[in-house]
């Protein structure tokens, strides 16, 4: 007989930003609550002893578990999808119709990893991959909740491909403006949107925000199409605000910032 799946309250899909596990290490009692999901095995062997990762444990993705009870429904499932996919994607260029054809196998990945685990929760960090939508299948059909984060903002195109079509139960995002202008339309409508800000922040500073603070401007540059606009208006805004320090926030390695900025610009 099928094994009960073990309880674990947090699956978390694994990526190399020490900024993720501290906000890990914030909403978990210990790091035993989690489970770090790997996307494959030579990135679970890469982690391993990284200090990051300490007190967590983890498997890579395709390391769930299939009974035989299962089988004669789930091949059938997948018959009848590859047949599907196929007179979907027969008539389109052959690596489209073969993302097509690999659906059904992830399908059948996540459903063991929900047999082998029972999470309360997924927190995914590809929401840019458009394999997180069959995670969210399988794990709502599981009853886990899946929950997303954005990551960073479409620069420059505003209204990217990669992030067109997403799908969670929950999905985090610094503010609601870009959701409410150019994606509501195609994002899942059972997904909640929720506007948090930067996760970077650890909770001593935004502890911080509530304080008096100096009227000081601080401007974020990119490599986004009105980039000759928003340098042009650098100086104006500091000479107009001469009393306060104008900071610009960039990659120094993407943006030549123009030259002769007035004194209170910081770089």
């Amino acid at each position: 007989f099928p094994a009960k799946p073990e309880p674990v309250p947090l699956g978390a899909d694994f990526i190399n930003d020490p900024r993720y596990f501290t906000l890990l290490r914030e909403v978990l009692a210990t790091p035993k609550d989690a489970l770090l999901i790997f996307r494959n095995k030579s990135m679970q062997t890469a982690a391993q002893g990284r200090k990051p990762c300490d007190g967590f444990r983890g498997y890579h993705k395709g390391s769930g578990i299939l009974y035989v009870r299962q089988l004669p429904a789930l091949l059938t499932e997948m018959f009848v999808d590859l047949v599907r996919l196929y007179r979907l994607g027969a008539a389109y260029p052959g690596a489209l119709c073969y993302a097509l054809i690999k659906i059904p196998y992830y399908r059948i990945m996540y459903r063991a990893l929900t047999s082998r685990f029972k999470f309360r929760a997924f927190f995914g960090r590809d929401d840019y991959n458009t394999e997180h939508t069959i995670r969210t299948l399988e794990m709502r059909r599981a009853g886990v909740l899946s929950v997303g984060i954005n990551h960073g903002l479409p620069v420059p195109e505003t209204v990217s491909g990669v992030w067109r079509y997403l799908d969670f139960d929950l999905y985090y995002v610094f503010g609601e403006r870009l959701y409410r202008k150019y994606y509501k339309s195609t994002w899942s409508s059972k997904m909640k949107v929720k506007a948090v800000g930067s996760f970077g922040m650890p909770p001593d500073q935004l502890a911080l925000l509530d304080r008096p603070r100096p009227k000081d401007i601080i401007i974020f540059l990119s490599a986004a199409s009105e980039l000759e606009v928003f340098l042009d208006w650098i100086g104006p805004i500091a000479r107009r605000f001469s009393d306060r320090k104008v900071y610009l926030k960039y990659r120094k390695n993407s943006i030549d910032i123009i030259d002769n900025l007035p004194a209170n610009v910081i770089h």
